[in-house]
């Protein structure tokens, strides 16, 4: 498994998530058929600790991380992704990925699950809360949905 440093997407090396081309026809069934017996966020938790702190603040890294979580068990996408999507984006003065494509929607999904407690709740609403006073729209819907 290669998971890509930042600026790796410049060079051509391979993500660390399936990417379908955008001709694909039946991309649902592609992701679908490219997620079985993909490894796990649990399965990959030592390496990816590992390559947090050389990623921070790409958004790149940000929707490769994404791809690679949604193979995985919502609940873990939860306890373990919403860890490491708040280490790669949020530092202690705010977001520092604003743009990236994926993040409101996947944000979406742990969020209508109606499984957000605990420590994932409280990470998902830094995440949100950052990216919303960073002017994101997406992240402000997410906080409206809450009250």
């Amino acid at each position: 498994m290669v998971l890509d440093l930042p600026d790796s997407h410049v060079r051509g090396r391979p993500s660390c998530s399936a990417a379908p081309v955008s001709y694909d026809e039946e991309i649902g069934k592609t992701v679908e058929k490219a997620q079985e017996g993909w490894l796990t966020a649990s399965q990959l938790a030592a390496p990816v600790d590992r390559w947090l702190p050389s990623a921070f603040g790409s958004r790149h890294a940000v929707d490769n991380l994404i791809g690679l979580l949604r193979a995985s068990p919502l609940d873990e996408q939860s306890a373990l992704g919403l860890q490491w999507i708040r280490a790669l984006a949020v530092s202690q003065s705010g977001p520092v990925v604003r743009d990236a494509h994926l993040l409101v929607d996947w944000l979406r999904s742990p969020h209508e699950s109606g499984r957000l407690d605990g420590p994932a709740r409280r990470q998902y609403v830094v995440i949100v809360d950052s990216l919303a006073a960073a002017g994101n729209a997406g992240a402000r819907e997410l906080q409206q949905a809450d009250e």
